[in-house]
């Protein structure tokens, strides 16, 4: 062990073989599987194919207009053209993201103790050094991936994405990107027409009064349909709906839809209410769907949960802690036509010159840097991402809030 501490510090770059960014390119794509883009989870949002160099964008909102009828004229008559719409469009920035991973003098004593140890534990020096690069850029990987998956989920949900001291507290903050919705594509539910008077603790002493959850969405899906939109697309968090869906009267409806055989009637809500409260998941999945005459494919119940650092406390007691989150608005139900809902706009990052090692990652829309300072025995990864997920339809994006404060 010490003959090969004085033969020099070996950096985890080294040990993987990584001399060049040819190697380094090939073991983010083929190693670590950063780049692809179909492990991205940006449902309705696609890639545009050409990042902007500048970091202003400039977004079409197309609309599925109505139809309209011929004209009946007389024969020798010429019909009116019809009309035309102009292109409206919004405009914005993208935002840029990073993530590093830093190896230093300390944690390679770590790394030699460890290795001096592992005759017990059946692996090599290598094997160990190799395990440490993957998780680190793995963890780098993960970082954009949840970041992206955050960004489209509250640009859904949120209808914009804003910074905050909570989701970036490591960054910048008080800025916003909005999508662009209509404000009168908006329902939020107050005082005793809230499914819940709470917005964490879901119990039956705290249903609304007045609520009646099953007319609220039915209300915007058959909106929706007297504007020609068959196909609709239902999004909700998973875990929000569940506890949405232990509702009195959700629990009620289902058990009506559960058995078929009960009539519709006062004296059998009863029975109803027992049927559905004791059914399973995917039993209540099925049943939501035949209520609100959606298809149960048709909704998307997001699953993203979201996490951040950030030093609690001062001074030298200050510790880092992780608080997580989930990615979509809790209480909070989209409606959409089926299709795409967006496109994410990229920059194109400026690559370092040859003396530099780098890889791309994101189809060559993010960028990864590694740098050894030989002095301080310092190895550092950084990437950088500029790209944001931007709503092209917003304008047929409904909502349905079920609490307010």
């Amino acid at each position: 062990m010490a003959n090969r501490y004085s033969s020099g510090f070996y950096t985890l770059m080294e040990e993987a073989g990584i001399l060049s960014s040819k190697s380094f390119s090939l073991y983010i794509k083929d190693v670590v599987g950063f780049g692809n883009l179909q492990d991205l989870n940006l449902d309705g949002f696609s890639w545009d194919p050409i990042s902007s160099l500048t970091f202003d964008y400039e977004q079409l909102i197309v609309s599925n207009r109505l139809k309209v009828m011929a004209t009946y004229v007389d024969k020798d008559s010429e019909a009116i053209p019809l009309g035309t719409e102009g292109f409206e469009s919004v405009r914005g920035v993208v935002p840029r993201q990073k993530a590093r991973f830093i190896w230093d003098e300390d944690d390679y004593r770590k790394y030699l103790d460890a290795v001096s140890k592992l005759d017990f534990q059946n692996t090599t020096a290598k094997q160990y050094a190799l395990d440490l690069l993957f998780n680190g850029l793995s963890d780098i990987k993960s970082a954009h991936e949840l970041s992206m998956t955050y960004q489209r989920d509250q640009m859904v949900s949120n209808r914009e994405l804003t910074l905050t001291a909570d989701n970036n507290p490591r960054g910048i903050t008080g800025l916003t990107f909005k999508a662009q919705v209509p404000v009168a594509n908006v329902t939020t539910l107050s005082g005793a027409y809230r499914w819940y008077t709470s917005a964490t603790e879901k119990t039956s002493a705290n249903e609304g009064g007045s609520a009646d959850p099953v007319k609220d969405i039915r209300t915007i899906i058959r909106k929706m349909r007297r504007q020609g939109y068959n196909d609709i697309i239902l999004e909700v968090d998973e875990q929000s709906w569940l506890e949405d869906m232990d509702h009195s009267k959700w629990r009620t409806a289902i058990g009506y839809a559960l058995r078929p055989d009960l009539v519709l009637a006062a004296n059998n809500d009863a029975n109803a209410l027992a049927v559905g409260t004791n059914a399973g998941d995917d039993e209540v999945k099925n049943a939501f769907a035949k209520i609100i005459g959606i298809p149960v494919g048709n909704i998307k119940f997001r699953r993203g949960l979201a996490a951040v650092e950030k030093l609690s406390g001062k001074g030298p007691d200050a510790v880092l802690q992780r608080t997580s989150f989930r990615t979509f608005n809790a209480n909070t139900y989209v409606f959409y036509p089926a299709g795409s809902l967006g496109t994410i706009k990229s920059v194109l990052p400026l690559v370092p010159d040859s003396s530099a090692m780098y890889a791309t990652f994101f189809g060559g829309k993010g960028l990864i840097q590694y740098e050894y300072d030989a002095k301080a025995k310092t190895q550092d990864w950084w990437s950088e991402l500029t790209a944001l997920c931007v709503p092209n339809r917003p304008q047929e994006m409904y909502y349905l809030i079920t609490y307010s404060a």
